[in-house]
């Protein structure tokens, strides 16, 4: 009766409890077996007579864990809960974190990353300077699995478990990665990854073909809240993307040669543009003195080594004066010489 009892109960799916009389020669039995990987704790019996019931056994596994794939963990608002038996005060404890877009102060969040195995990261982190003693938690990928390593039952494993919001609402994937068939949507994986977009994605980066397909999904959307469409001219996702353009701080690596820096896409434009528009000044400026030291040297060689059209004029015609008066000298001793011989015949 017990057998069956148990076999029945709610919770119970997947532990076959067996039982076995020993022939009637001996103690009876019952044996649970746990085909999905959960932890027996213990199991005690009152007979309910007032007796003292008999010493608490408990069933320890050999190992004790839960692994969740965080990968659909992706805005602000999703959650992630881990629950435990505290080994200080005996109770179950709730550790609820929840999604933000940018870094924060307040407890129990973490924020999204620019991937999923970032985001994973982050809830790794999370969670790990809140547990106690006799846990660990080891990240493969956006696959997260928490041990207890202890195995004492005080500190055993509840649930674990994430949430993520229905339909992306007002977030839009608006830029993509490539053109055309070839197009990707952007990962965002750290460099080094295998698949790291980042090397060459200035020169790939484009609008999403769904929204040159479509240009009311710019402003039209699923409103997760109801699942039905918005109405025409809902402002809502055109202030979203605004807002992730100018209110959502990022962080951008020190080799751009302006961090490393947090800040939002907007003010990082900003100061891109000023860096380089104070880059192009101070060109400027190194070219204009470079073109006067230039003329001036040239005007110094010219003075020294060129030529002085007015003096070499000034030469010629005292040249060309000095020339006739030579000639008029000849022409005058010629005339002498003829009046001399003229003179003698």
């Amino acid at each position: 009766a017990v057998e069956d009892a148990l076999q029945t109960q709610v919770g119970l799916s997947g532990i076959t409890v067996v039982f076995d009389d020993n022939g009637g020669a001996g103690p009876e039995t019952l044996t649970f077996t746990d085909s999905e990987a959960r932890r027996i704790s213990s199991f005690v019996i009152d007979d309910g007579g007032g007796t003292t019931a008999p010493a608490v056994t408990a069933i320890a596994a050999p190992y004790s864990t839960s692994t969740l794939d965080v990968g659909s963990v992706s805005r602000a608002g999703d959650t992630v809960s881990l629950s435990y038996v505290d080994p200080a005060t005996g109770q179950p404890t709730t550790i609820a974190l929840t999604a933000a877009d940018a870094p924060t102060n307040e407890p129990n969040t973490f924020q999204v990353g620019a991937s999923p195995t970032v985001t994973a990261a982050n809830i790794q982190s999370a969670l790990t300077a809140q547990l106690p003693p006799g846990f660990t938690l080891t990240l493969n990928g956006t696959q997260l699995e928490v041990q207890d390593t202890d195995l004492v039952d005080t500190t055993r494993l509840i649930s674990f478990s994430a949430t993520s919001q229905t339909g992306n609402g007002e977030h839009f994937a608006l830029f993509a990665d490539g053109a055309g068939d070839d197009q990707i949507g952007y990962l965002g994986n750290p460099p080094g990854a295998t698949d790291d977009q980042k090397l060459g994605f200035a020169q790939r980066i484009s609008i999403g073909e769904a929204v040159l397909a479509d240009p009311s999904l710019l402003v039209l959307y699923t409103d997760p809240a109801t699942g039905q469409p918005v109405p025409d001219g809902d402002p809502g996702r055109p202030l979203e993307l605004l807002r992730r353009l100018t209110d959502v701080p990022r962080s951008y690596d020190s080799s751009l040669g302006l961090g490393p820096v947090t800040t939002t896409i907007e003010d990082f434009a900003v100061g891109v543009v000023s860096f380089q528009a104070g880059q192009v000044a101070m060109v400027e400026d190194r070219l204009d003195y470079q073109i006067s030291i230039t003329e001036s040297i040239e005007r110094r060689y010219d003075a020294v080594s060129g030529v002085n059209v007015d003096e070499e004029m000034a030469d010629l015609l005292l040249l060309e004066r000095t020339y006739a008066a030579s000639a008029q000298v000849l022409s005058a001793v010629e005339r002498m010489l003829d009046d001399l011989l003229a003179a003698v015949q």
